[in-house]
């Protein structure tokens, strides 16, 4: 399988997160899948190198990034030893912290088979809901099933929480001197716990794996590079 064949199975599972969203019942099989496709492309990144610097190292056989650098080594490959301490510069400052390390820890706990399934949130918002105003949050109770447990305490519970917040966002809209709101509206909203600026599941989701197809295009650059001597561009 090549790069373009990894991103294209993470954009079918993402695909798949988008249409059953946010039935977490469906989805939590498909972020399952996506997790384990992008997570992979670093790893195919590293595969190409190995083809395109000579390495040697089986594509037949199981082998890990430490051999990648072993090899180059071994043969005096400095092109391909800057590559691969660009290629782990790279991957382990994006897994440690922003969007890369909360997909990263939630992978984690996937191979460890303790399953971290996105949450589903109720967001209550005015219906012309302005950009500075931040949405109620109302985390859902789920089951094991990934069903809601209770619908008739989820009900009552919006039923209180609506006015509320629509006194609290009119109080705002007032000092700012804006019309007030006349109605709030009540979205399902899948997130993933942690990224709290990202939005939802979905976008986060898109966000993640545009990152790692820049990678994908930058490591593609250095390649390029490396045919006419040492690769510099993007280099530590």
């Amino acid at each position: 399988m090549t790069i373009e064949q990894k991103i294209d199975e993470a954009y079918l599972w993402l695909e798949h997160i988008k249409f059953y969203s946010p039935d977490i019942s469906v989805v939590k099989y498909f972020f399952s899948a996506y997790l384990s496709s992008v997570s992979s492309i670093s790893d195919y990144i590293l595969a190409e190198a190995n083809q395109f610097y000579s390495l040697g190292l089986s594509t037949d056989s199981t082998w890990y990034p430490r051999d990648f650098e072993i090899a180059a080594k071994k043969i005096g490959k400095s092109n391909a030893l800057k590559f691969y301490k660009w290629w782990k510069v790279w991957t382990d400052g994006r897994r440690q912290r922003g969007i890369g390390k909360v997909f990263n820890n939630i992978r984690n706990m996937e191979i460890h088979k303790i399953k971290q399934k996105p949450i589903l949130n109720i967001l209550i918002l005015p219906l012309d809901n302005q950009k500075y105003e931040i949405p109620h949050k109302l985390p859902v109770s789920l089951t094991q099933e990934g069903v809601i447990a209770s619908t008739k305490e989820l009900d009552r519970s919006i039923k209180l929480l609506k006015p509320k917040y629509l006194k609290e966002i009119n109080k705002i809209r007032k000092e700012k001197g804006i019309s007030l709101a006349t109605n709030i509206k009540v979205a399902e909203y899948l997130q993933v716990e942690g990224l709290p600026g990202i939005g939802s599941l979905v976008d986060a989701c898109g966000i993640y794996l545009q990152m790692w197809i820049d990678f994908a295009k930058m490591a593609r650059e250095l390649f390029e590079e490396s045919k006419t001597g040492e690769p510099k561009t993007g280099l530590p």
